[in-house]
């Protein structure tokens, strides 16, 4: 038997013959197809709220150069912190609704048109991981930083140029195993702040898709390394991280190794302008739309900085 193809007008008004499984004789029962969408990604970010169409961001340091030798005699060393770079987040207004016409109300078998319209809220959440999402996907591609490298690059600038570049990025893709795990805590563990003195920093979340699970299970729960003919221990250091699986990202084979951070000290952003506002519409050029909601968001989203990352393309 060959498949049935579903097609929808798409008007965004919900009549008498736009669903007619809601008014056939012949349905006993109709049922909602709900959808709850989770979101994964959120806690990755840092959220911002302004009343301007632009907001921009920056950061400034306190790390200073160590003292020097210096007698009592001697003309003070005046020494200067560091200045960050900064990020202009451009917010996009957003817009989407939904009407009911008074024909479609009478005539339906049960009250499932009402319960369609509960799916607004789950359309910005869509949007919120879909946003998000795309800043890990193209984050090695297009996606920049305050500093103008990519997201996740080899070529980021300290603060301070004197001490060169860092990296975020491992040197050659690899999916996750024990050891490209422990390559993500070693760059962690070698990055320097703004002046060049060692910075350390923990991993906390690895962000993966579906397609990896079992390899980032099977270091999460290993007690030893996996098909080691000498039943080696794995180090405990190896599994201390939290597994965060996310389905919005596009790629089967990246993988990311969130630092744990103050929820200020971030690099990625969500900037709202106008958190998600419904309001009921009605068109008073047509009295028989009767019922109807609508959602307004405006929003922006980037990286600051790519400091608390390590991102590896996988294989």
């Amino acid at each position: 038997m060959a498949a049935t193809m579903k097609y929808q007008s798409n008007s965004g008004i919900v009549g008498f013959k736009s669903y007619p499984s809601l008014y056939h004789k012949l349905f006993d029962e109709v049922k909602l197809v709900s959808d709850k969408v989770p979101r994964e990604l959120a806690e990755m970010f840092s959220q911002r709220d302004t009343d301007q169409e632009t907001y921009r961001e920056g950061e400034v340091t306190n790390v200073l150069e160590v003292p020097v030798r210096s007698e009592d005699t001697d003309r003070l060393h005046f020494v200067d912190p560091a200045e960050g770079y900064y990020k202009d987040f451009t917010n996009i207004q957003r817009r989407s609704a939904i009407m009911v016409t008074k024909r479609a109300v009478k005539a339906q078998k049960n009250k499932m048109i009402t319960e369609m319209i509960t799916g607004l809220p789950e359309s910005v959440v869509s949007l919120e991981q879909l946003s998000q999402a795309k800043l890990f996907d193209d984050g090695a591609a297009t996606e920049t930083t305050g500093d103008g490298s990519y997201v996740f690059a080899t070529d980021h600038y300290y603060e301070d140029p004197e001490f060169g570049q860092w990296t975020n990025m491992a040197a050659s893709g690899g999916t996750f195993t024990a050891s490209s795990m422990a390559a993500g805590w070693l760059n962690f563990n070698t990055r320097k702040n703004a002046k060049g003195f060692p910075k350390v920093m923990l991993p906390g979340e690895v962000v993966y898709p579906p397609a990896l699970h079992e390899a980032v299970m099977k270091v999460y729960g290993a007690s030893g390394y996996p098909a080691d003919s000498l039943n080696a221990i794995m180090p405990a250091f190896i599994k201390q991280f939290k597994p965060v699986m996310a389905h919005w990202l596009s790629s089967a084979v990246k993988w990311y190794l969130h630092a744990k951070v103050d929820d200020a000290k971030k690099g990625f952003l969500w900037v709202w302008e106008t958190r998600p506002e419904y309001e009921s519409v009605s068109d008073s050029l047509n009295p028989r739309l009767i019922m109807g909601k609508s959602v307004t968001v405006a929003y922006s989203y980037g990286a600051l900085h790519s400091r608390d990352w390590y991102y590896n393309a996988g294989a």
